[in-house]
């Protein structure tokens, strides 16, 4: 099993498991829905940094907050766009 994802639209590329954790928070906090106390985390995780320099539980508990504050919101559509604008941001798109 890879670690990267493929997308008909385009490939992503060195895509990990938190990154999507990562993403969704900043999504959250751009929204205004969530606090930005795991943002640092969130930044380091997206940046390629060692799993060492951020809390990876952390970033997951803020994740699931950003979920479901968006999912309450009904503010889906625009976190998809936001988080494909963050996946530019960041290179992760190839």
């Amino acid at each position: 099993m890879s670690n990267t994802t493929e997308k008909s639209t385009g490939q992503l590329k060195g895509i990990r498991s938190w990154h999507g954790a990562a993403i969704r928070v900043l999504v959250g906090i751009r929204l205004g829905l969530i606090n930005d106390a795991c943002k640092s985390d969130a930044i380091n995780a997206l940046s390629g940094k060692s799993p060492k320099t951020f809390n990876i539980s952390n970033l997951n508990l803020h994740s699931r907050a950003a979920y479901h504050a968006i999912k309450k919101a009904r503010m889906t559509t625009q976190a998809k766009s936001l988080g494909i604008e963050i996946l530019h941001e960041y290179n992760l798109v190839a």
